[in-house]
């Protein structure tokens, strides 16, 4: 009874993950953080494994924690300036929005690929990631 108690307890309990968001220019609007833990539902939000809002109240770096089960991700933040839910572009279809991901990957006309965002993040991790 009391291993059973224990694998309970070890299941429920939490893994806490701390993020460092850089690069914030504005003290204002929102940062919006997808995490995906699967190359098929990377980007896609409706399938995102998790989703946090996180007001943004100061420039520089904001740091705050996240829970999220041990495994393999990768994370997209977006800094929602105006608060409108999605990452503005201009004309030519360039971000006017910043933006990162895990690994500070980067795409080459477009996102960079899961492979190379993912990351493994295990309780007490601290992931940092760079605003583009």
């Amino acid at each position: 009874m009391i291993n059973i108690l224990l694998i309970v307890l070890l299941l429920l309990t939490p893994n806490e993950v701390k993020l460092e968001i850089s690069g914030i220019k504005k003290p204002i609007g929102n940062l919006l953080i997808a995490a995906y833990n699967t190359r098929e539902n990377y980007l896609d939000e409706s399938q995102m494994t998790q989703g946090y809002v996180i007001q943004v109240r100061e420039s520089g770096t904001l740091t705050f924690m996240i829970d999220l089960p041990e495994g393999e991700y990768a994370l997209a933040v977006m800094h929602d300036v105006n608060e409108d839910g999605k990452l503005n572009k201009n004309f030519f279809g360039i971000p006017t929005e910043r933006y990162g991901f895990s690994n500070n990957a980067r795409g080459t006309f477009g996102p960079p690929s899961f492979d190379d965002a993912k990351v493994f993040l295990g309780s007490g991790d601290t992931l940092r990631i760079a605003l583009q």
